[in-house]
């Protein structure tokens, strides 16, 4: 068993703890490419040397330094790889490997992969160029990623993208990622953070604040990964206390997790932990409201079974990172299909 909790102080204060508990049962089996500060934030600080300058260490549960920073990164790969390994086993496909754009290519056949870059571990919008999708193609799907904007940004995630028309915008629907405080879009429902851009927008935009502790839980055993819901629900459901209410989005500047099921018909998305758009392909709502759509323009849109996903480059800084996907089996005898 693998089992990280994570439990940072709010209601202002600053004061962080974390803990691990590891037993690795089959410590052959190693692999690379997984970032592990993204699930085990360890407080660091600056500690004064006797030679007037300082050091960055790494604090354990109890706030003390334990060892310089290079000696715990030393650490770090070791369980990273291993994180890597049973995700893989769980049935994850990674689709960004944190140091290429491998798996990615432009929209547009006859342009390579400009704009998009590698950085620091994030799958970045780094200069002009267009949209790009991932090389593989998906039918029913549980989706994962994060993504983070600077200010004014905009940007969108595509699912079962089709080939062929002027822009992705044309053939799929579209997870809007978004500065809703600053950018136009942010003022509408419809094309907020999270929306279904332009059919349906997101259903909450705040949730409950927690005056204790938030708590991230990761726990791995055997073939099984399970990352918990990121909420933001206390040290224990039945000793939760609230606080008020705060934004369910991010700010700028900071990670927002995305989940995105398509089975059949069927989508969902999640925002933050939080489910906050759900419909049906093709159902009488949805036919609805791609009519009173601009979507009505185009003939092929939403109309794909199966097809690639998409990142928009909309000329704004952009980061993603932790892409992965996992395939999911026919489960719906859907009688909703594409006309």
């Amino acid at each position: 068993m693998l089992q990280f909790n994570t439990v940072q102080r709010s209601a202002g204060s600053n004061e962080q703890r974390s803990e691990i508990v590891a037993t690795e049962t089959d410590v052959g089996r190693v692999l690379r490419n997984v970032n592990l500060f993204q699930y085990l934030p360890i407080g660091v600080e600056d500690v004064n040397t006797t030679n007037g300058g300082s050091v960055k260490v790494a604090l354990d549960v109890n706030g003390h330094a334990v060892a310089p920073l290079p000696d715990m990164e030393q650490l770090f790969p070791q369980l990273a790889t291993f994180i890597h390994h049973i995700t893989v086993d769980a049935g994850w496909e990674l689709l960004f490997d944190g140091e290429t754009t491998n798996g990615w290519r432009s929209y547009r056949p006859d342009m390579q992969v400009d704009g998009w870059g590698a950085v620091e571990g994030t799958l970045a919008r780094v200069g002009a160029g267009g949209d790009i999708i991932s090389e593989e193609i998906f039918e029913n799907f549980d989706l994962r990623l994060q993504w983070k904007l600077a200010p004014g940004g905009n940007s969108g995630i595509f699912f079962r993208v089709a080939e062929g028309a002027d822009e992705v915008w044309h053939t799929a629907p579209e997870m809007q990622v978004l500065d809703d405080d600053t950018h136009p879009d942010g003022r509408q429902t419809k094309t907020s953070a999270g929306s279904d851009y332009g059919l349906y927008g997101r259903a909450k935009d705040k949730v409950n604040s927690v005056y204790k502790w938030n708590v991230i839980r990761i726990l791995a055993e055997g073939g099984h990964i399970d990352y918990g819901d990121v909420t933001k629900t206390s040290d224990g459901v039945d000793r939760a206390v609230y606080g008020p209410m705060e934004p369910l989005v991010n700010p700028v500047g900071e990670w927002n997790a995305v989940r995105i099921l398509v089975d059949g018909s069927h989508v969902e998305y999640w925002l933050n932990g939080v489910r906050i758009v759900e419909y049906e392909l093709w159902s009488e709502d949805w036919e609805r409201r791609v009519l009173a759509s601009k979507f009505a323009a185009y003939s092929g849109f939403g109309r794909a079974r199966r097809g690639h996903f998409a990142l928009q480059n909309h000329g704004d800084p952009v980061f993603y990172r932790n892409i992965k996907v996992r395939r999911l089996p026919n489960m719906q005898d859907s009688s909703l299909n594409p006309q």
